[in-house]
């Protein structure tokens, strides 16, 4: 149950994400909401068949990193505004997601001073807390996203009815 949900996190986070950025683009929002569903795929399987993967831990960890493919797309295809108003809302969910698995990889505090965080401060609850702060973040992102950026009619005017870069 634990993984369950960061899982869920994680496969949300990508679907809202490309439904709200490639909103003006059906094609590419097709593209990157099928890519979504395959990375979701591959975040749940293996919570139903563990044997599949090495180490679990790190194959979350590379599924997330696959969210740069539509993040850095839509930065190169979006317009200024639109890059301003979500980038710093990428990073700051990226990097949650970063240095969450940093303290899980690095097992700290308990690796340094083994029995006095067994119950609270252990690396698990740090990784936990930065999952839940990437989530808030990209919610915010969300929010930006759907209170500020132009309409999809001056959105394709400005930049041409162009689908691809």
């Amino acid at each position: 149950m634990d993984l369950t949900g960061i899982v869920v996190l994680i496969a949300a986070s990508y679907f809202a994400g490309i439904a709200l950025g490639y909103r003006c683009y059906p094609a590419l929002r097709g593209f990157y909401l099928a890519y979504a569903a395959f990375v979701s795929l591959a975040l749940a399987v293996p919570l139903l068949k563990p044997d599949l993967v090495k180490d679990l831990a790190q194959h979350m960890v590379l599924c997330v990193v696959l969210g740069l493919v539509p993040a850095v797309h839509f930065l190169c295809t979006a317009s200024g505004k639109e890059a301003a108003c979500v980038l710093p809302y990428l990073l700051l969910m990226f990097g949650s997601y970063g240095a969450g698995a940093c303290f899980y990889f690095a097992r700290w505090p308990e690796r340094h001073w083994p029995g006095y965080f067994d119950i609270i401060g252990h690396s698990h609850q740090f990784w936990h807390i930065f999952v839940l702060l990437a989530a808030v973040c990209w919610l915010q992102g969300c929010h930006a996203m759907m209170t500020e950026l132009t309409l999809c009619e001056e959105a394709v005017a400005q930049e041409g009815s162009v689908l691809l870069p």
